[in-house]
């Protein structure tokens, strides 16, 4: 059988095929879809380290970028989608025009996408993902918020934000030959200088 439920109907296949009814996706997931539709159709797995360092900083294990995979999606059907997301975001008929109203920056294009994930008898699941720039993407933005509400109300503004942040302090290399700090040891923030990877 192809559906092994007696109440399985055209629609909710109609409701799957756009992300409603019993599909479930992690925020992860969905970062993960994206990246790959972006990058032209590479999929990743998805990782949360680059390298473990030493307690003084240097490298003792790094993490390659792995290949889950591949996805073909013809180029003309790729661009149209892009164009969509685009215009979600600067035509004043996308779901997140007003969220990115007066986005300062023409040479930092964002495209994105809202999401509304009903749940049964509450209030919406808010959704959004928003990518950047589109000149030359680096990033995707997975933003969701239990009880939101529209995807444009609830986590397209924390989206913005973040982007916000990202175009004026872009994620560089890591920088590794940073030292612990001891066990128990004290530093004011501000005062860690260099630390961060990014």
């Amino acid at each position: 059988q192809a559906y092994p439920y007696d109440t399985w109907y055209v629609a909710d296949q109609l409701e799957m095929a756009f992300g409603q009814g019993l599909t479930e996706i992690t925020p992860i997931q969905m970062a993960n879809a994206y990246s790959t539709f972006l990058n032209g159709g590479t999929r990743f797995v998805p990782q949360i380290a680059l390298a473990v360092t030493n307690d003084r900083g240097q490298v003792i294990q790094r993490f390659a970028p792995q290949v889950a995979g591949h996805v073909h999606l013809a180029p003309l059907v790729r661009q149209t989608l892009i164009q969509g997301y685009e215009e979600e975001v600067s035509s004043p008929l996308g779901t997140g025009y007003y969220v990115w109203q007066g986005w300062p920056d023409s040479t930092y294009t964002i495209a994105g996408k809202t999401g509304t994930a009903s749940v049964a008898g509450q209030v919406p699941n808010s959704w959004y993902v928003g990518m950047g720039p589109m000149q030359n993407p680096q990033y995707v933005v997975v933003v969701v918020i239990p009880n939101g509400g529209f995807g444009d109300l609830g986590a397209g503004p924390v989206v913005r934000e973040i982007f916000t942040y990202l175009r004026s302090h872009p994620v560089g290399q890591p920088h590794y030959q940073v030292a612990h700090l001891a066990a128990g040891a004290v530093t004011p923030v501000g005062q860690l200088g260099g630390t961060t990877a990014g």
